[in-house]
């Protein structure tokens, strides 16, 4: 789809890169990271055809960007789409008409096929209605939205985005991400420069921190303060604590084995609607102890493998597989949510086993004919010790998400963990 080689770029005098190499397959997504003023601009500018390759040879969907003449561009162009930090719409026109204009540029004459499209590439980034308002009438998401429409006109077999999310805030930001992962998905690759790692390596769901693993009220302020909103609580004296700190937060009592008093408390006197268990009878202990509540989020805790653990979990909490079963068709009549999770074990060193952990859940799915709401693949991340090195916690992310991807389900649930240790382990030290 791309393939470039010993390509130099040269701005303004100025050397921006150097005999590079770059080659990006179909139905890839890939990230050209780097901080800003270090070239992926101009890189991407080459891709579309807005800046010569000053030497070496580069080819993109067919065309040769060595010999690409200026009545080719057009033509490269409709095969790809352009996603800008700065949206580049025109202002003096509607959202409609911004995009009319691109289809009537390139080709389009049929105004009820043009009408159509429109219509269909609106509704792709979810914006239903106000096609009639103009740009400066719109948030800064909304017009990265119709921007990315725009680029979604021609079918492109590749979106290529520049710093798309440069000018958002984080949640808007997060949406904006979530539209291209989705994009991906249904078949369109991706070329994404952007300046923000952690966006990257993010795990694909919900974080939740661990609250044992850390207690400190120094070191739940600063999670708290940036961004963590989730809490997986093992006690009654934990959920008062958040509730102390973030009232908002939600919380989810992943300890399998909890009193009635405990339960009846988190439920009724700190609003906590998320519970862990592993046996039928610490089901009817929940049902019983919030008196039947409609509103319950029950997650079945299956037992995996800790085989890779420096502290083996498994034969402490978790149903065998043959018990799960029954579980999950319990707790999917009683609860307003299910949820199946599953823990590796405390510092687990290989990431297969969380692969192996969502294998056992999807052979679940397949048994039960039952979709969770949410899949929960727990904690164990693990964290650099003296005479512990793991790999990189993003590889960890990876084989998660090749996890899901095998589920081979048209909507995958809702993904959380609940990290401890990895989150906090590198922040303080221990002098004996």
């Amino acid at each position: 789809m791309i393939n470039l080689q010993n390509v130099s770029i040269i701005n303004n005098k100025k050397v921006v890169f150097n005999n590079i190499n770059f080659n990006v397959n179909s139905g890839e997504f890939v990230f050209l990271i780097g901080k800003t003023g270090t070239g992926k601009s101009s890189l991407l500018k080459i891709l579309y055809g807005d800046t010569p390759i000053n030497s070496g040879t580069g080819n993109i969907l067919g065309f040769d960007l060595n010999n690409l003449k200026d009545k080719e561009i057009p033509l490269l162009r409709r095969k790809l789409g352009v996603v800008f930090q700065d949206f580049k719409l025109l202002t003096d026109r509607s959202i409609y008409d911004n995009l009319t204009f691109v289809l009537k540029a390139t080709g389009w004459k049929d105004k009820l096929k043009i009408q159509k499209r429109v219509e269909e590439v609106l509704s792709m980034v979810n914006i239903d209605s106000n096609y009639n308002k103009y740009p400066f009438e719109l948030s800064g998401g909304e017009q990265q939205r119709v921007a990315i429409a725009r680029a979604l006109l021609n079918n492109p077999k590749l979106l290529i985005a520049d710093e798309p999310t440069g000018n958002l805030d984080p949640e808007t930001s997060k949406e904006i991400m979530q539209l291209f992962k989705k994009l991906h998905q249904g078949g369109i690759s991706v070329i994404m420069a952007t300046h923000d790692y952690n966006m990257i390596i993010k795990f694909p769901g919900k974080i939740l921190y661990a609250v044992k693993t850390n207690p400190n009220e120094y070191v739940l302020k600063n999670i708290i303060k940036n961004g963590v909103d989730r809490f997986d609580v093992a006690s009654i004296n934990e959920v008062k604590l958040i509730r102390k700190l973030s009232p908002k937060s939600k919380l989810y009592f992943m300890h399998p084995i909890k009193s009635r008093e405990d339960i009846s408390s988190a439920y009724f006197d700190y609003n906590v609607k998320d519970f862990s268990l592993d046996t039928k009878e610490e089901l009817l202990k929940i049902l019983e102890s919030t008196k039947n509540a409609r509103d319950l989020n029950l997650f079945v805790r299956v037992a995996v493998s800790n085989e890779h653990a420096e502290l083996d979990l498994s034969r402490k909490f978790g149903a065998l597989t043959s018990e799960a079963l029954g579980l999950v068709r319990l707790c999917k009549q009683h609860s307003k949510k299910l949820g199946i999770s599953f823990h590796v074990g405390s510092q687990c060193m290989h990431k297969i086993s969380f692969s192996k952990g969502l294998k056992e859940i999807s052979n679940i799915i397949k048994k039960t004919k039952i979709i969770p709401d949410t899949i929960n693949v727990g904690g164990g991340f693990p964290s650099i010790y003296p005479d512990l090195k793991p790999e990189p916690l993003e590889n960890y992310f990876k084989e998660i998400k090749l996890g899901l991807d095998n589920f081979k389900l048209e909507k995958i649930p809702e993904v959380i963990c609940e990290p401890g240790r990895a989150l906090v382990a590198e922040s303080g030290s221990t002098i004996v």
